[in-house]
């Protein structure tokens, strides 16, 4: 991920959580006189602690593996109205409620946002941006097989017509990645007059086909800006063909 990249994101989240946060806080103070009691009218610090471990989506309690770090907000007022100055991140605090609001000194250890966020983004911030990258094909590449009657595989993403044919003398070409059975099948058809292929050439070629399998690579465009195409991202392709998957299985009524 570039540097522009990666800095235009890092201020994005941080944007979004700061507004999420302080969105929350305004909620929570307007039905909890004790967050609006501990910062109105006082001249005093106050935090208030989120709990993050649990989710509620679509009317089932999913359960998560509890984060050990918890989202702080510093309280602030105007008027009677609360807002989250700052927000912080802490590691290790027990916090057996949803929240609570705390002083300075039950607060220790505090890790600004903007530090948070970059400690995410250097360990998980890649793998994150290339799931929601937009594929653009596989790379070209060639792999060669220890058999006599077939001497290549290409890997060729721009071929036109059939996913699998022959370009030259010994050499097969593929559009894109296939069952290894279609390939032996439509190869030894290929060669059907000249004695078609051996076992030990099914062996040289599906070695050299795992190999090929094995080293591609694709192009992926990280995104600098808003996603368009929701549904062009790697992580909703890998989503359709899962589903997919589990259509075949019988495990979803209808993959359609």
């Amino acid at each position: 991920m570039s540097h522009n990249v990666r800095a235009a994101a890092h201020a994005q989240i941080e944007n979004k959580i700061h507004s999420a946060v302080d969105s929350v806080v305004q909620q929570m103070a307007s039905g909890d006189d004790e967050i609006a009691g501990a910062i109105i009218g006082r001249k005093t610090t106050t935090y208030l602690v989120i709990n993050s471990s649990f989710l509620y989506r679509e009317r089932q309690s999913v359960k998560t593996t509890q984060s050990s770090r918890r989202l702080v907000a510093q309280l602030s007022a105007t008027g009677k109205r609360v807002l989250a100055n700052d927000i912080f991140v802490v590691d290790g605090l027990t916090l057996k409620s949803h929240y609570k609001p705390l002083s300075p000194q039950k607060v220790m250890g505090l890790i600004t946002l903007t530090d948070a966020v970059a400690d995410e983004l250097a360990s998980v911030g890649d793998l994150i941006f290339i799931l929601i990258g937009i594929m653009k094909g596989l790379r070209q590449s060639v792999q060669a097989v220890e058999t006599a009657p077939v001497r290549e595989l290409r890997l060729l993403p721009a071929l036109s017509g059939p996913d699998i044919q022959k370009v030259d003398t010994g050499v097969y070409g593929l559009k894109k990645i296939v069952p290894l059975e279609e390939l032996l099948g439509l190869i030894a058809r290929d060669l059907e007059k000249d004695g078609g292929l051996s076992i030990e050439d099914q062996r040289a070629i599906a070695k050299a086909y795992d190999s090929m399998t094995d080293a591609a690579t694709t192009d992926v465009t990280v995104p600098n800006e808003r996603i368009q195409e929701p549904s062009e991202t790697m992580l909703a392709i890998i989503w359709k063909r899962r589903f997919l998957d589990l259509g075949r299985a019988g495990v979803v009524e209808d993959a359609a």
